[in-house]
């Protein structure tokens, strides 16, 4: 059986999301002889973010946010209307918090310049590598729950405060490409109905590394020895991706007359 019971505004539960970003961002542009350029980045972010909520639940006596007590300890009258009997229901409310800190990591650098000259004009190489890392830190989810009235300061659930762990995970990718542009026909020996021809030519390689920890692990009630061990336990079984993937790629551009580029 399913009863719904409507409660005033005033007893509703709210959430709240903080969040705080740091970044760190340099990098430097070289002009390098024989007409080569340089550059290099790197970025660093940081967010953490904590999440908190009000929680119960009337169907059972055990898990977290368990409210059942109130019904057959008479603090809670179902057989009322919620709406004109006021009961103060929210004084009962747990918190639920959850923190996650997250980190971002990027680089990448590449280099552009002639390396060979043609009738139509100079060959031109751009080389790079880029390096991205992308973590979810270790994270801890925890619920806190009132004391019920009678209960002389005793928790309204066995496993209270409640302690979720969730373990880290991650994601990195290292990236290799090189791209050259071969003029062919240009503005120094264009043709009728060739104004400009040009290959491109480009190749990426890139390698995949994954870790994740689909698993979630209850502590109740929460002591650092078990979550020092929990943790050690659960790093070890992570699973672990690798892949790659390579991309090569042959490009065409061709102008039979100014202003249409095919």
């Amino acid at each position: 059986v399913f009863v719904s019971h409507p409660l005033p505004a005033d007893a509703g539960t709210t959430m709240e999301t903080t969040a705080i970003s740091r970044l760190l961002k340099g990098g430097v542009h070289l002009h390098l002889p024989n007409g080569w350029e340089a550059l290099a980045e790197y970025s660093y972010s940081n967010v953490s973010t904590l999440i908190q909520y009000g929680l119960m639940d009337f169907n059972n006596t055990t898990n977290f946010g368990a409210q059942a007590p109130l019904l057959y300890k008479g603090l809670y009258n179902p057989f009322v209307d919620s709406l004109l009997n006021e009961q103060k229901i929210e004084q009962y409310y747990g918190t639920w918090k959850f923190w996650n800190p997250t980190q971002l990591m990027d680089f990448n650098a590449r280099a552009n310049g002639p390396i060979l000259n043609l009738p139509a004009g100079d060959v031109r190489l751009t080389a790079g590598v880029e390096a991205r890392l992308n973590l979810m830190d270790e994270n801890y989810q925890i619920g806190e729950f009132p004391s019920l009235l009678g209960d002389n300061g005793a928790p309204n659930v066995s496993n209270t405060p409640a302690h979720q762990y969730v373990g880290g995970q991650k994601q990195g990718v290292k990236s290799l490409f090189l791209e050259a542009r071969v003029p062919v026909v240009s503005a120094r020996n264009q043709v009728p109905l060739v104004q400009g021809l040009e290959f491109q030519l480009a190749g990426r390689i890139e390698r995949f590394t994954v870790i994740t920890n689909p698993n979630s692990i209850n502590i109740y009630p929460y002591r650092l020895n078990v979550a020092t061990r929990i943790t050690n336990t659960t790093k070890e079984g992570r699973n672990w991706f690798k892949y790659s993937s390579t991309n090569p790629t042959l490009g065409l551009k061709y102008t039979p007359v100014n202003g249409l580029v095919l």
